[in-house]
């Protein structure tokens, strides 16, 4: 429902719960299914930029600290609004290495019940 909702409105026409449950279940999946990368990766910047706080709304402070980590690696703007900016930046730190991404601790669930805190 949240994610039709979206479709309709874009991600700022959401209300302020559907935009925590939005934030938190994507970082969920994403991390969860291919590392904090592919977080930063595959998600718009708004979205992003709004995670750290959804997930303290949930009361998740370790996971919002993840994410935050995660986005002072871009710098001090922050990751860029067009993703494949954001994915040139992102290819040119990892540059054949580990990338620094996925060096923030991980997998995320380790730390608090992301589905279990964003459906109490």
């Amino acid at each position: 429902a949240v994610r039709a909702a979206e479709d309709r409105a874009g991600f700022a026409g959401l209300t302020p719960p559907q935009r925590r449950v939005r934030c938190v279940m994507e970082y969920d999946w994403e991390s969860n299914n291919g590392g904090t990368s592919q977080f930063f990766w595959n998600e718009k910047a708004e979205l992003i930029r709004a995670t750290p706080a959804a997930l303290l709304a949930v009361g998740a402070p370790k996971n919002a600290a993840v994410v935050r980590a995660g986005i002072r690696l871009f710098g001090r703007c922050g990751p860029h609004r067009d993703v494949e900016r954001r994915r040139s930046f992102m290819g040119e730190l990892w540059d054949g290495r580990l990338n620094p991404w996925d060096n923030l601790p991980w997998p995320p669930g380790r730390y608090e019940n992301l589905k279990a805190l964003v459906w109490h």
